[in-house]
């Protein structure tokens, strides 16, 4: 299982932004399923289930973490900051709805803090659609937010972090009093076992 994900972490990496891969997502779900145990899974603030691989890959390269997303089914919430986000990290949608926003910078820790850092103007540039078996690619610092539209989802992040960091995301929210979830929820590991299982034998190789 190991080595099978090392090529596919190593194909995401080496393919140019709006690639196609030919992944067989299922057998890969069906192998992590038995390394749930292994797996340190939370839920995430945007809605979604955010399983960490980095530590079943040791050998990929310093500053590479490698993440699993699933979104379940289409009652996913955020919490009340939202869903425009940006990243300190490049990424291997780029869109954000007009109108005035509160950013809040976050910064990350045993508990999660959230200092308001003023008013945004956002725009929208450009909206984009990604199939599955395909590669995208983002810098950071771009504000985004994801519109899921086909359920079950699941993507597979490698991401690099920079050596710096520099401060933490920033999140958008049209609600100046929002706050955000300071303490993830944790994903016992059966629970994605089980859950890791059932999409391995629902979704079909791309």
């Amino acid at each position: 299982m190991i080595e099978r994900l090392r090529e596919v972490i190593a194909a995401i990496a080496a393919s140019p932004d709006g690639a196609c891969l030919e992944i067989d997502v299922a057998h890969i779900l069906t192998l992590m399923a038995d390394r749930a145990q292994s797996i340190s899974a939370t839920k995430h603030p945007l809605g979604f289930i955010h399983a960490e691989l980095t530590p079943l890959v040791p050998s990929i390269p310093a500053g590479t973490r490698v993440r699993l997303h699933i979104w379940k089914d289409p009652v996913f919430v955020a919490d009340e900051l939202g869903l425009i986000h940006d990243h300190i990290w490049s990424l291997e949608p780029i869109a954000s709805p007009e109108g005035e926003y509160v950013g809040f910078r976050v910064g990350y820790g045993e508990t999660n803090q959230f200092r308001l850092e003023g008013r945004w103007c956002l725009t929208e540039s450009t909206r984009r659609s990604i199939s599955a078996g395909q590669v995208y690619s983002l810098q950071p610092r771009i504000v985004h937010r994801t519109e899921v539209s086909i359920f079950p989802l699941v993507t597979l992040l490698v991401t690099v972090d920079k050596k710096d960091g520099g401060p933490g995301p920033m999140v958008y929210s049209r609600r100046a009093k929002s706050t955000g979830t300071s303490i993830r929820a944790s994903v016992h590991p059966t629970a994605l076992a089980n859950l890791l299982g059932s999409l391995g034998s629902r979704l079909e190789p791309f």
